[in-house]
């Protein structure tokens, strides 16, 4: 499905719950830590000072990416970013659970948190292409809600599931899931789908990676 074959005089719902979705299953791995990290330094014998870079990784990638992928939205579209960060987080999410050592665990949630960063820039953007104008206030309300919403699901279910692991592994299925759906539901198309407007090249991302550091 193209955006061309969607009437925008009508909002495309199904596809706004899974960019929703997808926002949810991303803050799902910024609350999995809070609920885990006891568990994570008996496990791997963390000291406070790993721990804290376990759960401060996103933030500084938030800093260090956020104009540079905000750049790739425009080259690539935002529906291919989308996919891209449900999929790294997919990745990361497992192989950390995997995992037996702080090196690749922080690798790993260094993974998770590109993905992050990804999807929570792609998607309000893709959430322009799927709306109509009458619909706009509440789409992104919706929008807005997808960090509360997924901080409080994930600190309420993470008690049924057993070990840090496990909550590891059902958050990369959750990503998985939330991957595909995307792909089904969501039109491609998007306007910045690298087709036309100026290129972006790595010398730009990496430059605006270093004067978003800079400044901060």
């Amino acid at each position: 499905m193209t955006l061309a074959a969607i009437d925008l005089r009508h909002t495309h719902w199904l596809a706004v719950s899974a960019i929703v979705a997808s926002g949810i299953v991303a803050a799902f791995q910024v609350g999995k830590v809070v609920i885990t990290i006891p568990a994570l330094r008996a496990d791997l014998g963390l000291d406070l000072t790993d721990a804290g870079w376990i759960m401060a990784i996103f933030s500084l990638l938030g800093v260090a990416c956020g104009i540079p992928v905000g750049s790739l939205v425009g080259r690539f579209g935002a529906r291919r970013l989308l996919v891209a960060g449900l999929t790294a987080i997919t990745i990361g999410s497992a192989m950390a659970a995997a995992s037996h050592g702080y090196p690749l665990l922080l690798a790993m949630r260094t993974l998770e948190g590109l993905g992050f960063v990804f999807i929570t820039i792609a998607g309000p953007s893709m959430l322009r292409e799927v709306i109509a104008t009458k619909d706009r206030d509440l789409a992104f309300s919706l929008w807005s809600s997808y960090m509360p919403t997924g901080m409080a699901l994930v600190l309420a279910a993470g008690g049924f599931v057993q070990g840090w692991r496990g909550v590891w592994w059902a958050t990369a299925a959750l990503a998985a899931l939330a991957a595909m759906f995307v792909l089904m539901v969501v039109p491609g198309g998007a306007s910045g789908n690298g087709s036309t407007g100026d290129k972006v090249t790595l010398r730009d991302v990496l430059g605006g990676a270093g004067r978003t550091i800079r400044n901060a």
